[in-house]
């Protein structure tokens, strides 16, 4: 691996870490977690359109990932160039795994009848979705599971 492909790896992995692993960079840029690592390890070069999305959705320049040259961020003053609207990392839409939302779907079903409670549609998908992305943070190279003693949790809040 030359010093320039090197450097590319090290940037991308700094854009992993803020991005709360490479994993959730990965889901954030709509790619496949593999190729994502091999990217952060320097085992291949990102492709144009992935080196486009990458750079997109952390908000950096480009130019700035793939030479280390010029300002890092696509909005620093005198970068020349206008900054792509910027999704915040938690709001990056991402690939839905279907398993752990059936996990989830099936825990909050089961506790609602256990405990004899109901929720209104617009509650349940509310807490669908909080569980749902705290599984999804929880995660970081494995796989994503849903921890039943959350769902009780979160449930005895809704539910009062």
């Amino acid at each position: 691996m030359n010093s320039d492909h090197a450097a590319l790896a090290d940037r991308l992995k700094i854009l992993a870490q803020s991005a709360g692993g490479t994993a959730a960079l990965a889901r954030a840029c709509d790619m496949p977690q593999r190729t994502m690592a091999n990217y952060t390890d320097g085992k291949s070069e990102p492709r144009a359109s992935d080196a486009v999305k990458i750079a997109r959705v952390a908000g950096v320049r480009l130019e700035w990932l793939l030479t280390g040259e010029g300002a890092v961020r696509a909005d620093e003053p005198g970068s020349g160039v206008v900054p792509f609207p910027i999704t915040p990392w938690k709001e990056t839409a991402s690939a839905l795994n279907r398993n752990l939302l059936e996990q989830v779907i099936a825990q909050v079903e089961e506790w609602l009848e256990n405990n004899g409670r109901v929720l209104p549609p617009h509650q349940k998908s509310a807490v669908f979705t909080e569980l749902y992305e705290m599984a999804m943070e929880d995660c970081n190279e494995g796989e994503a599971t849903s921890d039943p003693k959350k769902v009780g949790r979160i449930l005895r809040l809704m539910t009062g």
